[in-house]
């Protein structure tokens, strides 16, 4: 009976911890999703930041938008910019309907970052992660749509893979 265990392990072994990783790590993540859900429909909050220049920027912006909050250490936050600054390229949407609110990082990394990528678009900066704390960002990237009412269409954190169609469905 033994040798039936062993071999069964051995044979499945894999496979089990994999699913194990897979659920403890859906089981972490419930929370996060089950928060965003929750915060969309919602009023945007009222919040202030600085852009590089250091003029103040209260968000949300008076226009629909996206929002996103990164780092420039995040590596999924520089596949989620590029992609959205590519779509800019493209002109399939306007820099002016982006807004990209790096957390907690000195300016003068998040600046010389900025201009090696070639973002196109506003980028600010939460020095205290007071932007953060009020839209609840609990990792990076977290991308925010929101609509001329001011309120949240849509929340999205990590890479998403239906990040450019949402973006062109709601800035049309």
């Amino acid at each position: 009976m033994s040798n039936l265990n062993f071999s069964f392990l051995k044979q499945h072994g894999l496979n089990i911890i994999l699913t194990a990783i897979l659920i403890i790590v859906a089981v972490k993540k419930i929370p996060s999703i089950v928060q965003m859900y929750r915060a969309e429909g919602t009023i945007a909050k009222n919040a202030t930041t600085l852009d590089l220049n250091k003029q103040v920027i209260s968000i949300p912006l008076p226009k629909k938008h996206i929002l996103v909050f990164w780092a420039t250490w995040c590596g999924p936050c520089k596949v989620e910019l590029g992609r959205i600054n590519a779509m800019i390229l493209s002109g399939q949407i306007t820099p002016e309907s982006v807004l990209a609110i790096s957390i907690g990082e000195d300016p003068n990394v998040v600046s010389s970052f900025v201009d090696e990528q070639k973002y196109l678009f506003k980028v600010a900066i939460d020095i205290s992660g007071q932007a953060a704390h009020v839209y609840q960002v609990s990792g990076t990237p977290t991308i925010l749509f929101i609509g001329a009412d001011q309120k949240v269409n849509w929340i999205t954190a990590g890479i998403s893979p239906s990040l450019e169609f949402r973006i062109r469905s709601f800035l049309k």
